[in-house]
């Protein structure tokens, strides 16, 4: 399993480092221009390039490096679940950087920010997973494009009709929603793959 994800993590090096320096030089353009002031443009420019990044390293991914791992002592299970712990740490990275963007906009409403952390954050790992089994069974990129829409239609339609409970059994549902993706995530891409092998 480590030799998998030391694998993907070669892989997407060189496109980490490329977008990090990109963001380092808007990032001086917009002090140079706005001070100490951080721009809305730099926000939306940050968490346009975070979720480019995400949907890139979880959705770009053709599966093409099975057979080199399966001729060594890896299983598909091991396999799977790197991709998985792959993803998930990717998603945990990107929801970081979404979280500081929010905390650090002064004008940002409170209820905003606990539409976020309460439901919006299981209703994205939902659907970052659901995706994710379809692009194993698939392997077709514009998956990507489609998780990226739906989220933004279903995150619409959450704050515009005000389905939001901040109560603490929609915190507890969140979580359990949360493990749940995960764990079909993992049965389902795994009995995809080993159809595949067959």
């Amino acid at each position: 399993m480590k030799a998998v994800l030391i694998n993907d993590l070669k892989l997407y090096k060189t496109q980490a480092i490329s977008f990090l320096l990109i963001t380092i030089f808007v990032i001086i353009i917009n002090f140079y221009l706005h001070g100490l002031t951080i721009s809305s443009s730099l926000i939306n420019y940050i968490f346009i390039l975070t979720l480019i990044i995400r949907a890139e390293i979880v959705f770009s991914d053709n599966y093409s490096d099975l057979d080199k791992f399966l001729i060594m002592p890896i299983s598909i299970n091991e396999y799977i679940k790197s991709k998985i712990i792959k993803n998930t740490v990717v998603f945990v990275i990107s929801s970081v950087v979404f979280a500081i963007i929010l905390l650090s906009l002064d004008e940002m409403p409170k209820s905003l920010i606990n539409f976020y952390f309460l439901n919006f954050l299981a209703v994205d790992f939902v659907l970052m997973t659901f995706f994710h089994i379809l692009l194993v069974k698939f392997k077709k990129r514009f998956i990507g494009l489609l998780y990226f829409l739906l989220l933004n239609l279903i995150g619409f339609a959450l704050m515009f009709f005000n389905l939001i409970d901040y109560r603490l059994t929609s915190v507890l549902i969140s979580a359990l929603v949360i493990l749940l993706s995960l764990y079909l995530d993992y049965r389902l891409s795994k009995e995809i793959l080993k159809e595949m092998k067959e």
